[in-house]
């Protein structure tokens, strides 16, 4: 019979509870195409990016490498669950345009399974590359739509608040049209025609 000495056991670590109370998690479907990997990862949402939300590209670390993701949900933090658990958090909010809608997560999901593939392949297909530009253009015509919408809510509809219509909103027929005289509609070119 041979003799030898196993090698000594190193004591099991005790991992010190990690105690981020009031912290929000975000659910991230990580872009690595391996099947085995193919579920969401929790990431501790920083502060800086209170505004995370559904449908959001970030950038995260995953196997020591900076890898791209989409948030897929937020959760608070557990203390039961996660006060062991040393979690990484969110490195960069690559864009802050949702580019990935519930329904398109689903629909992504139930192909992943039905066709053997991962999610993070399909979401790859399903959504198109960022484009700066496309995105620039998304934030404008929102910003846009939010101060037509605070203008229309001071009443007068000239965005300033004051209650009073300013000359230049005025139109054409405001002044042309009196009692007797009929509307004259004006044109996209701004001539009028004559009805």
């Amino acid at each position: 019979m041979l003799a030898f000495d196993l090698p000594a056991l190193a004591p099991a670590r005790i991992l010190d509870p990690i105690t981020h109370h009031g912290a929000q998690l975000a659910l991230v479907a990580v872009d690595v195409g391996v099947p085995h990997l193919d579920r969401l990862f929790d990431y501790l949402i920083p502060a800086s990016m209170s505004e995370l939300g559904f449908g959001m590209r970030v950038k995260v670390m995953f196997a020591g490498k900076e890898r791209d993701g989409w948030v897929l949900g937020t959760r608070a933090w557990d203390e039961r669950e996660d006060a062991t658990r040393a979690l990484a958090p969110i490195r960069r909010l690559v864009s802050p345009v949702a580019t990935l809608t519930p329904a398109i997560a689903a629909l992504a999901r139930s192909v992943a399974d039905r066709y053997v593939g991962t999610l993070s392949d399909v979401l790859r297909f399903a959504v198109p590359p960022r484009h700066a530009r496309a995105e620039a253009g998304v934030l404008a015509a929102i910003e846009k739509a939010a101060l037509k919408v605070s203008a229309s809510s001071d009443g007068d509809g000239d965005g300033d608040g004051d209650g009073t219509r300013d000359a230049n909103t005025a139109t054409e027929t405001d002044s042309e049209s009196g009692p007797d005289t009929p509307a004259t509609p004006a044109t996209p070119a701004g001539h009028s025609v004559m009805a």
